[in-house]
């Protein structure tokens, strides 16, 4: 596959160097799982008004992109090479805080989910290079999945999306997944 050298507004997304196919593969699903969640659930959407929908949406090209991207070789290899780069990854990830305004009623949810999965992501880091990282980021991951999960009153359209939001930080993100063992 022909990689290609990713302009420096886009590395923090794509790295310094990505193939094609995972460039179309993230935007494919970004447009497509964002549109899907939209349609079927659009009942929630139109309660919102123009500025939260409009928000949400943000929120779920951003999450569900960065799901995919960060899976990849080159995003994989951009945040590998620096631990202040991956440091600043985590400490932007606000979403679920944004996610809080939009649905005011699921606050504290949106918190506890933001704080678990830093916390879980952050200790998956430190175990960066460590041959069990991986069974560590997913045991966090699942665990906070199966309490998310059980929260009876969040909007499927915000469960979702937080649910997505966890894979991708503490998961696609969070471990390497290519550090050879």
């Amino acid at each position: 596959m022909k990689t290609v050298k990713i302009p420096s507004f886009f590395r923090e997304l794509f790295g310094d160097t990505q193939r094609w196919f995972e460039i179309i593969a993230t935007l494919c699903f970004a447009v497509f799982a964002t549109a899907i969640v939209l349609v079927s659930t659009l009942n929630m959407w139109v309660e919102l008004g123009i500025i939260k929908m409009s928000l949400l949406i943000l929120l779920y090209l951003d999450i569900t992109g960065g799901l995919i991207a960060n899976l990849s070789f080159g995003t994989n290899q951009y945040y590998s090479a620096s631990v202040k780069r991956r440091l600043v990854f985590i400490a932007i990830h606000i979403q679920p805080l944004l996610l809080a305004y939009i649905f005011h009623d699921i606050i504290w949810i949106c918190i506890g989910v933001w704080g678990y999965t830093i916390f879980s992501t952050l200790l998956v880091n430190n175990y960066y290079g460590h041959e069990s990282q991986r069974v560590l980021g997913g045991f966090l991951l699942f665990s906070g999945l199966i309490g998310l999960l059980l929260i009876q009153e969040i909007p499927v359209v915000a469960q979702i999306l937080l649910i997505f939001f966890m894979i991708k930080v503490i998961f696609s993100f969070g471990v390497n997944h290519y550090e050879s063992r």
